[in-house]
């Protein structure tokens, strides 16, 4: 179940604390910034709800959905960390494009604090730390293998959309090399604070028009290729997919073998160790109607004047798509 459910509704197993909110959550001080959901506001929307067991601690909205998965013994919680790049300082209201980061409206997120962790950590220094979030949590929580812990972190929330969601922040377009710099980073520091977590491996889907969805997914296996299966739900069907990766210690994304039928809108792939991959699935291009006989009148004159005059207005864009328009805008007999 995801955040905002009311957990004693639901019989739930496992509880993700995600939403667009996270991504520039400062644990440090409960305050979030709702991006393009509502007016880039920055306030303590996450926290207004909070249980009373938690007034005005740190972390908050982690420590309120931590209680709320105890209490109705959901046994399984993931929680997100900010890997966007800053999150919210303690100025509230809507951020204006001049206040965009860096910015006081603005923290930037460090994940290695390079010193001592503190139980009140330094709320002046315009920076919040991971690995001291971390720190906090497991000191108060416990490890991942006890029964009160954070079972799994994910690494922020779609990152493909950070430059709709969050523009302000994500200023230029997230290509696959930075964020699989960003997550190899983050992942590293998760695994040195708490050696046994899971950490979630994330994927987003876009759909760039009415022919073709895009797919990311990562696999987070340091030397084991992964198969992994892919359904598109949709009353569209789909036929082939183009596949490009960045994986293993090259900076360069290259293009791999691609899907060359999809059954049923589904597919099975398997992935490079330690991989980005990004999956660009088509459906299949309508076939032109070609009429058999031109026109009356171009079967009267044989045909010889119909063509020329049919594509002069689009000769110049070249004979394929010439002939094609050409073909397209004849009717039947």
């Amino acid at each position: 179940m995801n955040s905002g459910v009311d957990v004693s509704a639901v019989s739930a197993k496992s509880f993700r604390l995600g939403v667009n909110r996270l991504s520039a959550c400062n644990w440090e001080n409960n305050m979030s910034n709702a991006g393009s959901d509502w007016h880039n506001s920055s306030d303590i929307y996450l926290v207004q709800n909070a249980a009373e067991e938690f007034p005005d601690v740190l972390a908050d909205v982690i420590f309120n959905a931590a209680y709320d998965a105890r209490k109705w013994k959901v046994t399984y919680t993931l929680i997100t960390l900010q890997m966007l790049g800053y999150v919210s300082s303690a100025k509230s209201g809507e951020v204006k494009e001049e206040n965009a980061a860096p910015s006081d409206y603005w923290i930037k997120v460090v994940n290695r604090k390079g010193g001592e962790f503190v139980a009140d950590p330094d709320l002046t220094d315009n920076k919040v730390y991971m690995d001291e979030l971390l720190n906090y949590l497991i000191t108060n929580l416990g490890k991942s293998d006890t029964e009160t812990c954070i079972k799994a972190y994910s690494l922020d929330n779609e990152p493909a959309l950070w430059q709709h969601t969050h523009s302000l922040v994500q200023r230029e377009p997230l290509f696959c090399a930075k964020l699989f710099e960003k997550s190899v980073d983050l992942a590293a520091v998760v695994k040195v604070m708490d050696g046994v977590v899971d950490i979630s491996v994330y994927s987003s889907i876009d759909g760039e028009d009415e022919i073709t969805v895009k797919i990311i997914v990562t696999n987070r296996l340091i030397h084991d290729d992964t198969p992994v299966s892919i359904t598109l739900s949709s009353d569209k069907t789909y036929e082939s997919a183009v596949v490009y990766s960045l994986y293993g210690d090259s900076p360069l994304v290259c293009k791999l073998d691609g899907v060359g039928e999809i059954t049923e809108n589904g597919f099975t792939y398997t992935l490079p160790a330690h991989s980005v991959t990004e999956f660009v699935i088509s459906v299949p291009q309508a076939e032109p109607e070609v009429s058999e006989v031109l026109s009356e009148s171009a079967s009267e004159s044989g045909g010889n004047n119909a063509l020329p005059f049919a594509i002069g207005g689009v000769a110049a864009v070249g004979a394929a798509a010439a002939v094609t328009t050409f073909v397209r805008n004849k009717k039947k007999k």
